[in-house]
């Protein structure tokens, strides 16, 4: 015979639409935005996109990256 109780109240993780969640995240992404931290990576970036064989090299590599995400969705019957 078993002795488990019903559970009540909210899931430990607070569920689909988690907004203590998101709170935290847009809080999170809102101070990184405006710390400036990413700077120096989007100039390194766009240098790279300057760079005329950088440039295609990256789009090569992202290509690559598209059919195997595209491969991904194949095979898992998704759209």
């Amino acid at each position: 015979m078993s002795q488990d109780k019903p559970k009540t109240g909210p899931a430990p993780t607070g569920g689909e639409g988690n907004r203590e969640a998101d709170r935290k995240y847009r809080n999170a992404a809102t101070d990184h935005a405006q710390s400036g931290r990413s700077e120096p990576a989007a100039r390194v970036a766009e240098e790279a996109l300057d760079d005329e064989d950088e440039a295609a090299e990256l789009e090569q590599a992202e290509e690559e990256g598209k059919g195997r995400a595209q491969s991904t969705h194949d095979q898992r019957g998704e759209p």
